[in-house]
């Protein structure tokens, strides 16, 4: 993997030079704040999936939540009565709770998914974890079917 660059104000890193991108990463409690609670414990499982994964960064900006290493592998939109997630791997899935699936700039697939309930936080979490190591350039140990 090539150098990341280093934001001077703000110290986030990057794979490209100069990257376009907003210096700061929000705040959880003002994301958090007035949203459903049922919304907020799936979102607080949705953060105990992403616990044991390194270096995650958590980029929080009005109703949305961004995931990244160097690069967004999902981000997380606070709908009124869902999380909708997207997932950015190397691969197309077909799955029933993927219900828009999107070709992107270089080999990326974005996957998106209403997301409700435990049970579909639990369907979604092996891409989630494969997403992970897809963006930080590494072969996930184990795909999801």
């Amino acid at each position: 993997m090539a150098a990341l660059w280093k934001c001077p104000r703000c110290r986030r890193e990057f794979r490209q030079k100069n990257q376009r991108h907003s210096c700061g990463v929000g705040s959880r409690e003002e994301l958090l704040a007035k949203k459903p609670p049922e919304l907020v414990k799936l979102y607080v499982a949705l953060e105990a999936v992403l616990k044991p994964l390194a270096g995650v960064e958590v980029v929080y900006r009005g109703r949305y939540v961004l995931l990244r290493t160097s690069r967004i592998f999902s981000d997380i939109v606070f709908m009124r009565d869902a999380l909708r997630v997207v997932v950015n791997l190397d691969r197309t899935v077909k799955r029933p709770f993927f219900f828009k699936v999107a070709a992107m700039p270089r080999g990326q697939v974005a996957h998106v998914a209403k997301v409700r309930t435990a049970a579909e936080l639990k369907a979604v979490a092996p891409y989630l974890r494969e997403a992970y190591a897809f963006a930080r350039g590494e072969a996930p140990k184990k795909r999801a079917p």
